[in-house]
């Protein structure tokens, strides 16, 4: 869609926020696991040859058009991150 500005992911067990141009803020009715978001937070790390550890816990990258920002959770701190449209 278009529309959708960014899509966030506030942590474990939290339907993602969508922002939409149309709509406004929307919640979804996707929940993520902390695997799954460890294992896209992971996936993106690895596509831009970036490295996210737990030491360093952030990624702010730039991939297709978007603005990936995410932070590895740690202890009682979830994962998250925001995928944002960027328009050139």
């Amino acid at each position: 869609d278009y529309g959708i500005k960014q899509i966030i992911c506030d942590g474990e067990n939290r339907a993602l926020t969508i922002e939409h141009d149309s709509f406004g803020s929307l919640n979804s009715n996707i929940v993520l696991a902390r695997r799954e978001i460890d294992g896209i937070i992971d996936k993106v790390a690895e596509k831009k040859k970036e490295k996210i550890t737990k030491k360093t816990q952030s990624l702010n990258v730039f991939i297709d058009g978007f603005r990936f920002k995410a932070t590895l959770g740690s202890g009682l701190v979830s994962s998250k991150f925001i995928l944002t449209k960027e328009i050139p």
